[in-house]
């Protein structure tokens, strides 16, 4: 299979391919000439045309620039809707891609749907309705077995794969954040463990490169306006009511941002102003001068904007990255990866650098293929993992976990009776003891009612709690082993890193139901911690059941009162039976002759842990409630990665079915 990663950007859009078979990394194809083009779209000779075809060429009919930043109209109740005229622009321009790609040498077949499969990336707060319009806009035009993935997640996965931070072909391993500041849009993805698998993404629709364009584009009228007001207003009619001068002046203000600050450093040494004149030949002839300088750059990104709700470029970016932050505070990013056209301005840098002070910063040298080399690379990514939560999914129902837990679970009641014995003696029989024998209590019934009293007591404090735990946990992480070892090997199986799948740092997030506002918000749920606490209350229960049926009763407290029982039978000489000892104020000499030795010794703390094991094991139904509520955590733990992760191996189309 041959994936394409085709990112369209609202300035720049680029394709990139990886052949399956081939092993080698995504490489971009040339679309007329040019590998990373500008997104144009045009009619020339009655034929549509794209790129520099479209954008060079004075006789170009209906060019149109900057189009996909109106693809997505947000309202007041954050409802997202298509904007008809963006939609049928950015129709033309795909198919104007696909006949590029057609004519590329061994492209011919490209639209064959059983060898070529296309991955479309989009900004993160698409929400799921307009991802799905998106891809049938992208099938209207003509691209096999499409699929939508998070830009920013593409552009995290190729940074994973790539030498850009030193960690070669692996997994980076650390908290990471990625910030892709295309030319519409701002949109991070957090990894709390660096997985490109699985990473929670959001982005700001109206924040991009593109929105200086505007911005330097209406500066500049501005500057004009106050020299020579006729000329200005005239120039703002035509940009406003012709949509093609439009783009062509928005083409020469992109240039000449893209020229300024791949050279900024030079400016900034000598506050050099930088110019070019953007002719407009409508109704007369026209020229609306440009300029950037290290000035005019602070002043147009703190300059208010309408889009940006009235706050300038610098104040939202400022924003956002706050935001980010907050939301990543229970794990602070260790790597911040900086990618998208736009990520080479100084002023990016230093504001991501200040937010994270404590991050390794690095640069993408060639943003612009970025997403779309990562987009490629999600296609055999999400193909092998889509393949390994299929078997996930059949692991989970097997009943495999279920008959682990079982085969074992008679070493976990050893180990809680082992440990349970001495401090239910000393928590609650011992003081009970003590009481009786002061004759505070007066009669062996009014003892046994006080041990349980005080055995409730201690089942429901912490010192109850850490045993039963400590006794546990090495139990529960042997089994919790052997789930992750069969997992492990159905990782080793799909060719999935390991670590993406461990069990014990499930990372409760995703890009959401494919593609709204993302929480940050990475709970990690320790998988050892919520079967203990299951074990804990479970055991518990059944140490203190009803009167009948109290573990209490028949283990600890029954052997304590039999010692007592015995030695007052041979005091007394045998004349009471043991029911109506129980329920007689003995005499003081007789509870003298009961001494903690007598009850608390190596011998009955044997008959309390063995009682203790026997009722535990004997018990049927403690015993399927042990077992399913362990196997009811781990499975749902496997199932929750599976709708999860679901979420972003398949097609927009079958969100819903996960």
């Amino acid at each position: 299979m041959r994936y394409f990663g085709f990112d369209l950007g609202d300035g720049e859009s680029c394709v990139c391919l990886l052949d399956e078979l081939s092993g080698l990394e995504p490489t971009p194809v040339a679309i007329n000439g040019r590998h990373s083009f500008v997104s144009a779209v045009g009619t020339y000779d009655g034929e549509i045309v794209v790129g520099s075809l479209a954008a060079d060429n004075a006789d170009t009919e209906d060019l149109r620039v900057c189009f996909k930043r109106d693809f997505v109209f947000t309202d007041e109740n954050e409802r997202q809707y298509v904007r008809q005229e963006a939609r049928d622009t950015i129709l033309r321009f795909a198919k104007g891609v696909m006949a590029a790609l057609k004519k590329v040498k061994g492209l011919h077949d490209v639209q064959d749907p059983e060898q070529n499969a296309f991955l479309v990336g989009c900004p993160a707060e698409w929400k799921p309705e307009i991802r799905r319009q998106y891809l049938e806009l992208m099938e209207e035009a003509g691209f096999p077995n499409v699929r939508i993935v998070s830009e920013s997640r593409a552009a995290f996965l190729y940074a994973s794969r790539s030498g850009l931070t030193g960690a070669g072909d692996r997994t980076l391993r650390e908290s990471t954040l990625l910030a892709d500041i295309g030319s519409s849009t701002l949109d991070f993805a957090y990894a709390p463990n660096g997985s490109p698998y699985y990473v929670s993404t959001v982005g700001n629709v109206r924040l991009g490169g593109g929105l200086l364009d505007e911005m330097i584009v209406d500066d500049a009228l501005d500057r004009l306006a106050k020299t020579d007001p006729r000329e200005g207003e005239a120039i703002r009619t035509v940009l406003s009511q012709v949509p093609a001068w439009k783009s062509r002046v928005m083409l020469e203000a992109r240039d000449l941002k893209e020229k300024y600050f791949l050279g900024e450093e030079t400016y900034l040494k000598g506050e050099e102003t930088l110019r070019r004149n953007a002719r407009i030949f409508w109704d007369g002839a026209h020229v609306l001068s440009l300029t950037l300088s290290p000035e005019r750059v602070r002043s147009i990104i703190n300059r208010p904007h309408p889009l940006l709700d009235r706050q300038s470029f610098l104040s939202r970016l400022n924003d956002e990255l706050l935001n980010v932050q907050q939301k990543t505070a229970a794990k602070p990013p260790r790597t911040l990866l900086l990618t998208g056209g736009a990520s080479r301005m100084a002023f990016f840098q230093e504001r991501c650098r200040a937010a994270f002070p404590e991050a390794d910063i690095f640069v993408s040298p060639q943003p612009e293929y970025d997403i779309a080399r990562g987009l490629a690379l999600a296609g055999p990514t999400d193909k092998r993992m889509a393949a390994l939560l299929s078997d996930l999914q059949k692991y989970e129902q097997s009943g495999q976990v279920e008959r682990l837990v079982r085969d074992e679970v008679g070493d976990l009641t050893e180990a809680i009776s082992d440990a349970l014995a001495e401090p239910i003696m000393a928590c609650a029989v011992e003081p009970a003891l003590r009481e009786w024998k002061s004759g505070r209590l007066s009669t062996l019934n009014d003892f046994e009612q006080k041990a349980v009293l005080l055995m409730n007591e201690y089942t429901r404090g912490p010192e109850y709690l850490q045993v039963v735990r400590e006794a546990s946990r090495d139990w529960v992480s042997s089994v919790m082993r052997s789930v992750q070892r069969d997992i492990d090997r159905l990782c080793e199986k799909h060719g999935v890193a390991c670590d993406v799948m461990q069990l014990q740092n499930l990372t409760v997030a995703a890009e959401g139901a494919g593609g709204e506002r993302a929480s940050f918000d990475i709970p990690m749920m320790d998988m050892i911690s919520a079967i203990l606490a299951s074990v804990t209350a479970i055991v518990g229960a059944a140490l203190c059941g009803g009167a009948e049926t109290a573990l209490i009763m028949t283990g600890p407290v029954g052997i304590t009162i039999g010692a007592i029982l015995g030695l007052a039978v041979g005091a007394l000489g045998g004349t009471l039976v043991a029911n109506q000892l129980k329920q007689v104020n003995l005499p003081r000499f007789v509870r003298a002759m009961v001494t903690e030795h007598s009850i608390v010794n190596g011998k009955n703390l044997d008959k309390v842990r063995q009682d203790i094991r026997d009722t535990l094991n004997g018990d049927d139904a403690l015993i399927e409630s042990l077992t399913g509520q362990i196997c009811a955590v781990i499975d749902g733990a496997i199932a929750k990665i599976v709708t999860e992760k679901s979420l972003q191996t398949l097609p927009v189309g079958e969100w819903e079915k996960a």
